[in-house]
């Protein structure tokens, strides 16, 4: 770096202050600028990283989808009905048996699908907290 840099007069004998402090700025450039260019291989590194994974988690989920759509299927098709007719069964249950309504209030924290006939009717809600 010059004077002519700094936009500095020039001197006509630069003093031993003058280039100390000049080595010093040029330290610091270096400084900077090694500083900078690890800052930029960490963000690249960190982006391949997660480049990486975003490419493994979609392999995956390829993979798997085929599977858990099955088990998605499968539930809908027969677990689904047969929990709703269980539900169903046990309101029936509490419409006869009015002890049974309190166990199954509390049990019960969503309302129930409505089921054919009406059978959710009478029901107490669930307590609140």
């Amino acid at each position: 770096m010059s004077d002519t840099d700094l936009n500095l007069p020039p001197t006509e004998d630069p003093t031993p202050e003058m280039e100390t402090l000049r080595a010093e700025v040029k330290s610091l450039q270096n400084l900077l600028l090694a500083g900078l260019a690890a800052l930029l291989l960490l963000s690249g590194s960190v982006n391949f990283l997660l480049l990486w994974q975003v490419m493994s988690v979609s392999r995956e989920y390829q993979t798997q989808r085929p599977g858990v759509t099955q088990i998605l299927n499968d539930y809908e098709r027969v677990s689904k009905p047969m929990i709703t007719r269980f539900v169903s069964d046990l309101q029936e249950y509490a419409k006869t048996h009015p002890g049974f309504q309190e166990v199954l209030g509390r049990f019960l924290k969503s309302p129930a699908p409505a089921a054919p006939g009406g059978v959710n009717e009478g029901l107490p809600s669930p307590p609140t907290k």
